[in-house]
């Protein structure tokens, strides 16, 4: 690993969002706004438990094009969002295309250009989490789920199915 390295945040890594600080932390490495997209294929992004924790599962083909932000970002940064993230323990990160529909000044792109981002992808999930409502685009305050609640008190092995 070297280099740079495109990231896709759809959850609590955005901005305005409650981790975003990490992502911002120029102790943990650089990062660089590049733009806004979504997903080319569908995935369910789903938000789970009483602690509102946003989950993508990797699940192709159900769910919705999911919406977020594009963020190139250099080896320090990968490996503080990876421990962030617990990959490769509990969420996994996988090369996904995302079409980029606005650049880092909000201006539309016409036509608009797909991108091979690093996502965090929740591979085992506790079955029921498939049913939940899908959304589009996550924000951490929503009259559709409780707010997030802050990692320190979180357990995340209630919510990782272990066959």
């Amino acid at each position: 690993m070297t280099g740079k390295h495109l990231v896709f945040s759809y959850g609590t890594l955005k901005s305005g969002e409650p981790n975003f600080k990490v992502m911002n932390d120029p102790k943990t490495g650089s990062s660089t706004f590049v733009g806004s997209g979504e997903t080319v294929k569908k995935f369910p992004l789903v938000v789970a438990s009483e602690y509102a924790v946003p989950f993508l599962l990797l699940v192709e083909g159900k769910g919705e094009n999911v919406q977020g932000e594009i963020y190139e970002v250099d080896d320090s940064k990968l490996a503080s969002l990876d421990e962030l993230e617990c990959h490769p323990d509990f969420y996994h990160r996988k090369k996904t295309d995302i079409v980029m529909y606005a650049d880092h000044l909000g201006n539309r792109l016409i036509p608009t250009i797909v991108k091979e981002c690093w996502v965090y992808f929740l591979p085992h999930y506790k079955p029921e989490m498939i049913d939940l409502p899908y959304l589009k685009n996550y924000t951490s305050i929503s009259d559709d789920h409780p707010p997030y609640v802050e990692r320190a008190s979180i357990s995340f092995s209630m919510f990782k199915y272990e066959s």
